[in-house]
């Protein structure tokens, strides 16, 4: 079974700070190089943050296994999930802003929003979207959009024929395609994609110049960590996946100085 292995840790030890003020930085970075070796991770980059600064900020081995460039604070790495914290505060911003609410039934925004069951199709609200409680399993209707060429639109019609593993709200199921539902409200609500709100209501504002959601951007921004799997007791390279279109279950790309940035801005 492939094991991704390339991993961006971004810490924030504000409780070891706060035992003490004198905690050795030194230690703290040969523990990483511990760390990194013993989990056989190809690269990794650490930041940490600490009233309201980044105090720390380095990289461990390599960007990609056989080649000799080595990662840094500045290095891209795809942080997945950790992109759904920033589409839960687009939609805040939104709420902010008057456009939506919280508890506005998702069928407001995209009428054919259908699932299991109609009055749960009728009665589901953004929130319950952002909360992973529509009744769904977790990762159910992964295999609709991983390495799939349906857009948003296309996905959400399939998701009627997923099937429910709890009652509606009685239940914690973690679901990527309620988050591409989320992503689809946000462009049916502000007539722009979620990348270009992301980039606009959060990249931009915060200053976040080295944080990206397309592949296409790559090249341009470089100093970029590969992807790799753990196959037959080694670490292999393999390509990236491109979900620009499902970006808002987790397709930014960043590094540790930036989400250090949005860390502090929270």
């Amino acid at each position: 079974m492939k094991r991704l292995t390339l991993l961006i840790i971004l810490a924030c030890l504000s409780g070891l700070f706060a035992q003490s003020q004198n905690v050795d930085l030194k230690k703290l970075d040969a523990y990483f190089e511990k760390a990194a070796s013993d989990w056989g991770i190809p690269g990794m980059s650490i930041g940490i943050v600490k009233d309201g600064e980044i105090v720390f900020s380095k990289g461990y081995g390599v960007l990609e296994v056989g080649k000799p460039e080595k990662p840094d604070g500045n290095t891209l790495y795809s942080i997945a999930s950790n992109s759904k914290a920033f589409t839960s505060a687009i939609i805040a911003i939104l709420v902010q802003e008057g456009k939506l609410n919280w508890d506005d039934k998702v069928q407001k925004y995209i009428p054919d929003f259908e699932l299991y069951d109609s009055f749960v199709s009728r009665e589901t609200t953004i929130k319950d979207l952002l909360c992973h409680r529509v009744g769904l399993g977790t990762f159910s209707g992964d295999f609709i959009w991983y390495k799939s060429d349906l857009n948003s639109a296309e996905i959400i019609k399939r998701l009627k024929y997923l099937e429910p593993k709890f009652n509606f709200r009685d239940g914690f199921g973690y679901s990527n395609v309620m988050y591409i539902t989320v992503g689809e409200a946000i462009k049916k609500v502000t007539g722009k994609t979620w990348g270009e709100n992301l980039q606009g209501r959060i990249l931009d504002p915060v200053k976040m110049n080295r944080t990206i959601f397309s592949l296409s951007k790559l090249n341009e921004k470089g100093n970029f960590a590969t992807p790799h799997a753990f196959e037959n007791d080694k670490n292999i390279p393999i390509e990236f996946v491109n979900w620009e279109e499902v970006g808002a279950l987790g397709g930014i790309i960043s590094s540790v100085n930036d989400m250090g940035k949005w860390m502090i801005f929270n």
